[in-house]
């Protein structure tokens, strides 16, 4: 299943970067593919997989987004960890509570608890 969210992310972060540097920059690439990863870390247990690759995608835009806002403020961050782990793993966690299903709650945890986006028994 990880392999939906990974390419998804790499993928669109690969576009994100061609449309907006007009050029394909392989060390994007695989930090997009770490973008998605990190994303759906968080919730990997309680979404679906449909979910689970727009959550990546999301965590692609999330991770571009923050590498261009730490390169304006002039940071130092070479290997793009921040925007790969903190901001995207920021995302993740905010996405687990808007898209835990029910269904994948009361397996992983046993509890009646679900997302925002779903009603909760």
């Amino acid at each position: 299943h990880d392999n939906h969210i990974f390419n998804t992310a790499g993928i669109a972060s690969t576009i994100i970067g061609k449309i907006f540097d007009s050029n394909v920059n392989i060390a994007r690439t695989n930090n997009g593919v770490l973008a998605g990863l990190v994303s759906i870390t968080a919730g990997c247990s309680v979404v679906d997989i449909e979910l689970a690759a727009v959550i990546g995608f999301i965590g692609s835009i999330v991770f571009n987004s923050a590498s261009a806002l730490i390169i304006k403020l002039r940071i130092d961050d070479v290997v793009d960890a921040s925007p790969v782990h903190f901001f995207c793993g920021a995302w993740g966690t905010i996405a687990a509570g808007l898209f835990a299903t029910p269904e994948n709650v009361e397996m992983a945890y046993g509890t009646g608890s679900c997302g925002l986006f779903y009603k909760c028994n």
